[in-house]
């Protein structure tokens, strides 16, 4: 487009013309404009404006930002912001320019450029003569906001080389600006800067102590912690507050490994009661900084806290009871734990007890088997799933033992819970008490999990349960039998499940046919086969529901499956026909794509559906051709399946 176009359209009273005469430049990157452009950015209608900053800062360069510099000396606040987006947009591109604007007469003006420089954050600017002088050197200019933005800035981009100055700006006599050096000598970790700024903890304001702290925890490495927080007890001690979260960032360095540090007496004592000042008087954030001080301190007392505080919660989500669990185990080594949560359970008032039980499973203390038996009486379903997890934590004889008592429990949950742990730590020993359990159970999901656990367990004695099931006259029991002998997958046990798909009982057919696709051999697909003949429907049904587990078998793809697929499509149940146009989507080959196209032509709704699934697969022409006849069907699942096909097969 001609320069004389987009002249006229940067003029023209549509606000439409004027943005797309900006975009238009944008995409040109024609420098010519820019003085226009930087006109425009007066313009009332947003949408001009921001082309117009779109297009300044594609441009960019050095004469952007010698336009745009003029706006930094407006008026008009809009304005400004806008001077100072576009030069941190143009960013290093622009940063003489920048630079030039440190040594301006106008104190506000060397306020946007360093607030620019800070925005944009690269140690270039920072980097050497003449960028460090210009920048660190505005520390002593006669604006306090114009030093609190340099200290701001220096921190931003990184000016390790500025700490000694910003080290003596802590002397500044404005606060804040005090303030804003003490954040950058955290960010930039300067420990020459520690002494210093301990200082102003013991003679400055609350504001300033909180930063100091922080940066203090920042910059202090394990070995300077120790006196550090020293100094910090004697201010705790004049009264003095202090911030938690600044003071358990210490403690975080003081207890590590490396820091090997030794607390006194009358060092716990003093931290004790100023984090429990903090859990009684602050909010949240505070409170569990407070806690893991308590944590690091591990004197009894603070584990009394700890409690206290978690009793006075009206509600505990996941992540409360998971930082509460943590730190109430910090303390199994520093004294008796599970004596002192004995006593807190006795507590009438005591509403922690699936925190307790979760601690009991984390310290795997043996002593814990015979409390967390008391706790089971009474608890919710919840509380006996962390018993159970807890049991299964400690794993010792009695917890053991415990379990199989639970497997008799009049709860189903307990029972199928305790099942679940005992499959994984007794094995063979708790063959037998599963079955005897198994044979009681009347809850059919307690019975699968029964069942599965058991079949887990790879032994003949295994085999010769389930077998023995076999023969009981129960239906649940039988089809139990057939489940695990399924998940088993021996070959050996193929005679027995053979016989079950003569039963009388269409549930157990059902069953048999599972277990025989379910052990997934290719020498059982004729026999599979078969249940395709079954007088009952849904017997014929579980059949094609069970083939997944041998679409990995070489046989998948035998003429014996397909020729049963094909004549199941002719079935009288509906849904018989649906699974079997479904799986006839997994054997390529123009014969079985006709009987697809059949049931898509012919077929109930679900069945033309489950044909157009069949279709995206291993469609061809003909099938595009069929398939399109039916791209505004009613019905909104076939019309949908069409839809995916089409778009399918067109790639």
């Amino acid at each position: 487009m001609k320069n004389s176009n987009l002249t006229l359209m940067l003029k023209s009273p549509d606000p439409a013309s004027r943005r797309d005469a900006c975009e238009a430049i944008e995409r040109e990157r024609d420098v010519s404009f820019v003085k226009d452009l930087v006109g425009v950015l007066k313009d009332e209608d947003l949408g001009v404006k921001e082309g117009a900053i779109n297009a300044l800062t594609a441009i960019g360069g050095k004469p952007v930002a010698e336009a745009v510099v003029p706006l930094l000396r407006s008026e008009n606040a809009s304005l400004r912001n806008i001077g100072i987006e576009i030069l941190t947009k143009v960013g290093l591109n622009a940063s003489g320019t920048i630079r030039a604007l440190l040594k301006d007469g106008d104190d506000d003006v060397v306020k946007f450029a360093v607030d620019t420089i800070a925005a944009i954050g690269d140690a270039r600017f920072e980097q050497g003569d003449p960028a460090q002088q210009d920048i660190s050197g505005l520390l002593t200019h006669k604006n306090p906001n114009v030093r609190a933005s340099v200290a701001v800035c220096l921190g931003k981009i990184n000016a390790k080389s500025a700490a000694p100055r910003l080290v003596a700006a802590l002397k500044d006599d404005e606060e804040w600006v005090r303030f804003s050096v003490i954040v950058s000598l955290g960010i930039l970790k300067e420990k020459a800067a520690l002494g210093p700024i301990f200082e102003l903890i013991e003679r400055d304001s609350g504001l300033i102590k909180e930063a100091a702290l922080e940066a203090i925890g920042k910059i202090a490495g394990p070995e300077d912690v120790p006196p550090l927080l020293h100094k910090a007890e004697i201010l705790l001690e004049r009264g003095q507050l202090l911030s938690a979260s600044a003071v358990v960032d210490l403690f975080e360095k003081a207890f590590s490994s490396e820091a090997r540090f030794t607390p006194s007496e009358e060092f716990k004592n003093t931290f004790f009661k100023f984090f429990s000042k903090v859990i009684d008087e602050q909010d949240k954030d505070a409170q569990f900084k407070a806690i893991k001080g308590l944590a690091h301190l591990k004197v009894p007392e603070g584990l009394s806290k700890i409690v206290t505080y978690a009793n006075s919660l009206k509600e505990i989500d996941e992540d409360t009871e998971a930082f509460l669990v943590e730190a109430i185990v910090s303390f199994k080594d520093a004294c008796p734990l599970t004596r002192l949560l004995a006593g807190e359970i006795e507590n009438p008032r005591c509403r922690i007890l699936k925190v307790i039980v979760k601690v009991l499973g984390a310290v795997r203390a043996d002593e814990a088997v015979p409390l967390l038996n008391v706790l089971k009486n009474g608890a919710t379903k919840d509380e006996i799933r962390e018993i159970v997890a807890a049991f299964e934590a400690i794993g010792t004889k009695d917890a053991v033992d415990a379990l199989f008592r639970l497997l008799l429990d009049n709860d189903g949950h307990t029972r199928k819970t305790s099942a679940r742990a005992l499959g994984r730590l007794a094995g063979p020993d708790a063959v037998g008490p599963l079955f005897h359990a198994l044979r009681s159970e009347v809850y059919m999901d307690v019975m699968e999990e029964m069942t599965d656990v058991l079949a887990s367990i790879p032994s003949q004695t295994v085999k010769d349960g389930f077998c023995a099931l076999l023969k009981e006259p129960g239906e649940p029991l039988r089809e139990m039998a057939l489940r695990g002998l399924g998940h088993m997958g021996d070959e050996a046990v193929l005679p027995a499940i053979k016989e079950a798909t003569v039963d009388k009982s269409p549930l157990i057919r059902q069953a048999a046919y599972r277990a025989l696709a379910q052990i997934g051999l290719t020498s059982a697909i004729p026999e599979i086969l078969k249940g395709l003949r079954d007088g009952d429907a849904d017997v014929r049904l579980s059949v094609l529901k069970g083939f997944s587990p041998l679409r990995g078998l070489s046989g998948w793809v035998g003429d014996e499956i397909k020729a049963a697929l094909v004549k199941a499509l002719k079935d009288e149940n509906i849904w018989v026909r649906y699974y079997a146009v479904l799986l006839l989507g997994d054997f390529p080959g123009a014969a079985i794509e006709k009987h697809i196209i059949e049931m898509l032509l012919s077929g109930e709704a679900p069945v033309k559906a489950a044909a157009a699934k069949s279709l995206e697969k291993t469609g061809s022409a003909n099938a595009v051709r069929a398939l399109e006849r039916f791209k505004e069907h009613p019905d909104p699942a076939v019309r949908g399946a069409v839809e995916k096909a089409l778009e399918s097969l067109a790639c």
